[in-house]
């Protein structure tokens, strides 16, 4: 039973780095879950609230081996991410879950473009906001993060977004020590038509700890599309499959997320 809440410690800290985000929150999406390096415009604002659904009944263990749980569990979250272009190639970002919990502060800055090639800088700060009701808040931990984005355009109908990050903590998860976290994607738009892109992704997401035989580890493969309802307006959506991992659940999540430019 421990061990089974602490799988979903771990699953929980992943949902609440940023919904529907990278590791790194507050920055701007390429695909569903992707970001690429393009940035907001100068002076243009980017409102998306989103939501996630994860559902399971069976878990890996610290080998990898999978045991299956008598019933399903079921986690959801939402929250509402606001990214304005500081300056050309250079944005900022907050992501709020809906319960104000957390602070998740992005930054993404396009510092490099040759050709079909770019490639940006990400970095970020979440913060803990709140344990318990306001006002008898207690002071929670924090999260550093950084890493590199990268996009392969080629004239044609499709585009590759990849990107790496690594974070660090100042608090302890379920009463471990953790070392480092880290995230990498990798993804590929097609665009069937001008407003309809489908989405093929693979997540890969690992925490380790002082205590080795908490490391975790879960890798994910992920369909989906985004939609240009206008051109101010996008639609994403996403389900979310667990392929492989170590001391997580495994289970499916359903992502959906609606961008508005204003």
């Amino acid at each position: 039973m421990l061990k089974r809440l602490f799988y979903y410690a771990v699953a929980l800290l992943t949902f609440n780095t940023g919904i529907a985000s990278a590791q790194i929150s507050g920055i701007s999406n390429s695909k569903v879950v992707v970001p690429g390096t393009e940035t907001v415009g100068v002076g243009d604002f980017d409102f998306e609230p989103a939501f996630e659904t994860f559902s399971s009944n069976s878990a890996w263990d610290g080998d990898g081996n999978l045991s299956k749980f008598d019933n399903t569990s079921t986690e959801s979250g939402h929250g509402f991410r606001f990214t304005t272009g500081l300056k050309k190639d250079l944005e900022v970002g907050i992501i709020l879950p809906s319960d104000v919990s957390s602070l998740n502060f992005g930054l993404k800055w396009l510092f490099w473009r040759r050709s079909e090639l770019s490639a940006a800088l990400q970095t970020g700060l979440n913060f803990d906001a709140a344990n318990g009701k306001f006002p008898n808040e207690e002071r929670g931990g924090k999260v550093l993060g950084s890493g590199l984005v990268f996009t392969y355009e080629p004239d044609g109908n499709y585009s590759v977004d990849s990107d790496i990050s690594f974070s660090f903590y100042s608090k302890e998860i379920d009463g471990q020590s953790v070392g480092h976290s880290g995230t990498f994607d990798i993804g590929v738009s097609y665009a069937f038509t001008k407003i309809f892109h489908g989405v093929v992704e693979y997540n890969f997401n690992w925490i380790t700890f002082e205590n080795k035989n908490f490391d975790s580890r879960k890798g994910s493969g992920l369909a989906g599309f985004t939609f240009n309802a206008s051109q101010l307006t996008k639609v994403i959506m996403g389900l979310k499959y667990d392929i492989h991992g170590t001391n997580n659940p495994k289970g499916v999540t359903f992502i959906a997320a609606f961008t508005f430019l204003i």
